[in-house]
């Protein structure tokens, strides 16, 4: 979901460096800091001026009361800014860009939750398709499936899990690799894991 950020403007560009220090401290330790803790470490100081950030923070909806009454992060809190601004992968483009608004990452890839897994990719048989070995897949933990879907299938004769295009030839359904150096499964009883939304790596 984007945001056009309208709700929340930042008194000061102090109060977006103490918002990105505190984002940083959860991206490593997987939980909001106390307020000795802030005001000591983010260099906030007195806990008044504490206090005063948290309810800054909780009126933007980035951070929120737990049902412990302990502090957690808010709808906002994993946003990051983006920018409408494309960089080229061919010639090169005016550097400039602003950002244009705020989303999370969450937003974009995952829209059920409670049925969606991760796995790594193993091996290149789906190259052609820019997924590569290494790779993490993400996908819908479902049984359904349409031709031209991209299913993570199990082979029932050895469980063994792979990664194709579902296809169907002659009435059945098939495995479609994208490598020429791979063919096509036929032949073959499987059972579909699931329904491929995205792949992505790191560097």
């Amino acid at each position: 979901m984007k945001n056009d950020n309208t709700k929340f403007q930042y008194k000061t560009e102090l109060h977006q460096e103490w918002l990105a220090k505190l984002r940083d401290f959860y991206a490593e330790y997987k939980y909001i800091p106390t307020y000795d803790y802030m005001g000591q470490t983010f260099g906030i100081g007195a806990k008044s001026r504490v206090a005063k950030l948290i309810k800054l923070l909780k009126v933007g909806g980035f951070l929120e009361d737990g049902p412990d009454n302990n502090l957690m992060p808010g709808e906002r809190f994993f946003e990051i800014a983006y920018t409408d601004a494309a960089v080229q992968a061919g010639d090169f483009t005016d550097s400039y860009s602003q950002t244009s608004g705020y989303m999370t990452v969450l937003d974009i890839l995952i829209k059920k939750p409670s049925i969606t897994r991760i796995r790594p990719v193993k091996g290149n048989s789906m190259s052609k398709k820019g997924i590569l070995d290494g790779d993490m897949a993400i996908y819908e933990k479902r049984q359904n499936a349409a031709v031209g879907d991209i299913v993570i299938a199990i082979l029932e004769d050895s469980d063994e899990v792979t990664i194709k295009e579902l296809g169907k030839e002659n009435g059945a359904h098939v495995l479609i690799p994208h490598n020429d150096n791979f063919d096509i499964i036929r032949n073959t009883n499987f059972r579909i894991e699931g329904v491929l939304l995205s792949s992505f790596r790191t560097y």
